[in-house]
Parts: structure tokens; C-alpha cells; sequence
């Protein structure tokens, strides 16, 4: 049996129209031969809809919320409710309707998967998370063969069927960026999104990159990165990422004129066929995943 203690301090949210949710509450606890009394007391448990974003009249989330608090677990969408406009977090998107970034120089966005350490890059609109590993695969020549190859490779042979299983086909944009477009970021996201490969496995891309720096001012464009790379390098967590991997390079999905960009502590950079750099799979996990833990580097989520 599970059991809040202290209620009042680990829920702390307010029944907005009480009536009606400790009324319909009541009905159902009777159902079961139960009090609602005895799990509601009006004085310990309390829900607020705007830090949920539920409705107050919906009882259901409360349940699955007061659960939620219970087990210690938590899903996608619950990330949303926990979104910054400065440092370190999880940023609303403002070019793709319902996408949110984690930004920053170390946001709390460390999860464990198949085994492994990951990053959340970003929540989807439809709740799915965009994941990325911490080390690489290996090094590969190419990102468009090579790179996508040795990524597929292993998540053939080396993810088991029960992760398989709560990883979801996702679509990756693959379009190139014009010159044209450096300056805009904008621009840079509908050139991607010109080619779209929908698969269970890739690599990161170039906008994507770039939206995870909170410095939007200095970071936000190939233009600003190349000319502030210095600065942007410590406000992005993929760059601390890269300086501290055994592979200190790594492949976007993203083409360019002789072959695609990857990026190291220099920022992004233009590579050709013949290059050899680090391969970082990306991969979107199911909306269905539960999640333990807070993200933090000693306390990551795991899926369940």
C-alpha cells in the first residue's frame, strides 16, 4: 500500500471549485466502500490547475497526480509544467508550435536508457521525448551514410527489444541550410524540415543544436555561433557535453554543400566525406514512458 505523509507539504496544491471535485470524489471512493475522506482531507491535499494545467473539475489528473506523487514517477508531458524564460531549463519553443528545449549550460535533462546515460534534447508536441547519448558509437566517416549507418547499427544490435519497445518512429529533417539563411534561424528550421527522413534513429541537427543555447541574443544563428563560439560554448549543454567525451567531435544530421556539419569546442563546423567524427545517437522515446528521478546528474530520470 502506498502512503502520502505530510501531505499539506509534498502536494501543495489548491482544489480550485471544492465542491464538486470532493462530491464527485466521494461517489467514487463510495463505489469501493471507502471514504474519500480519509485519502481528501481538505486540510492536508490541495491541487492547483494553473501549475498543472489540468482542469479543476477533472478529477482523473488529480488521482493520477496524488499517484504520480506517491510512486515518484512522472511522465513527458509533466516536464512542461516545469518551464524557464532565463538559465539553465526547459524553454518553450518559439519556432515549432508545442516543442520545448532544454537549454543551458547543465539543465536537469540527464535520463537513463538501454543502460546508458542520455540527455533530453526536447518534448514534443505530441509528448514524445528527443533523446540524446552522452557518448558515442564511435566514429564514423560521413554523416549522411557513414554516421546514420553506425547509429542504426546500434540500435540493431545493441538496444534490446524491451527498450525497442518504447522507442517511436519520429521524423528527423535532413534538408540543406542556404547561405542565404545563416543569419535566421527561422529560415535555417524550414530549410531541415525540406527533407524529412522518419525513421527510429539518427543523429542531432543543426537548429536543434542551436536552440539548445540559453544565449539566444549571441547563439541563435550559424552567423552568432560562428562569430561568438567562445561564449556560446558555455551556454550550451551539448558543448560542455562534446569537451568531456571521448569523442570530442560529433555529426549532425544536417548536409552542407560537400558533405554535413558537426560540431566541437570551436562550435560548428563544415566536414567532408573523408572526416572522421563522433556518432551520437538520437532517438524519440514513446509519450507511454514513465519516468523516476529529477534529472539531475546523481539523480537522473530512468524510464520505466
Amino acid at each position: 500500500m502506498c502512503v502520502i505523509k505530510n501531505g499539506k507539504e509534498k502536494i501543495k496544491k489548491i482544489f480550485k471549485t471544492r465542491a464538486f471535485i470532493f462530491v464527485t470524489t466521494a461517489l467514487f471512493f463510495s463505489t469501493i466502500g471507502v471514504s474519500a475522506a480519509t485519502y481528501f482531507p481538505s486540510n492536508d491535499v490541495t491541487y492547483d490547475n494553473k501549475e498543472s494545467g489540468l482542469s479543476s473539475t477533472n478529477v482523473q489528473g488529480a488521482i493520477d497526480e496524488l499517484y504520480n506523487t506517491c510512486t515518484g514517477s512522472s511522465s513527458s508531458s509533466d516536464l512542461k509544467h516545469d518551464t524557464v524564460i532565463s538559465g539553465d531549463g526547459l524553454y518553450k519553443d518559439e519556432y515549432e508550435d508545442g516543442r520545448y528545449f532544454f537549454k543551458g549550460t547543465d539543465p536537469n535533462n540527464y535520463i537513463v536508457f538501454a543502460g546508458r546515460m542520455w540527455r533530453i534534447i526536447s518534448v514534443e508536441a505530441n509528448g514524445t521525448l528527443k533523446i540524446l547519448k552522452t557518448d558515442s558509437v564511435g566514429t564514423g566517416y560521413g554523416s549522411q551514410s557513414g554516421a546514420y549507418s553506425m547509429a542504426n547499427d546500434y540500435y540493431n544490435y545493441w538496444i534490446s527489444d524491451i527498450d525497442k519497445s518504447k522507442i517511436v518512429k519520429g521524423n528527423f529533417g535532413y534538408g540543406k541550410i542556404k547561405t542565404s539563411h545563416y543569419d535566421d534561424l527561422e529560415n535555417i528550421i524550414g530549410d531541415e524540415n525540406s527533407k524529412i527522413y522518419s525513421g527510429y534513429i539518427s543523429t542531432i541537427s543543426v537548429s536543434e543544436y542551436l536552440r539548445t543555447n540559453s544565449d539566444i541574443t549571441r547563439c541563435s544563428t550559424v552567423s552568432l555561433d560562428d562569430a561568438n563560439y567562445g561564449s556560446c560554448n558555455s551556454t550550451n549543454w551539448l558543448s560542455s557535453l562534446i569537451m568531456y567525451s571521448t569523442d570530442s567531435y560529433m555529426w549532425t544530421i544536417t548536409p552542407t554543400n560537400d558533405n554535413a556539419y558537426g560540431f566541437n569546442g570551436s562550435g560548428l563546423i563544415t566536414y567532408t566525406t573523408n572526416s572522421e567524427i563522433g556518432v551520437y545517437p538520437v532517438v524519440y522515446l514513446s509519450d507511454k514512458v514513465e519516468l523516476t528521478g529529477s534529472g539531475t546528474p546523481t539523480d537522473p530520470y530512468v524510464v520505466r
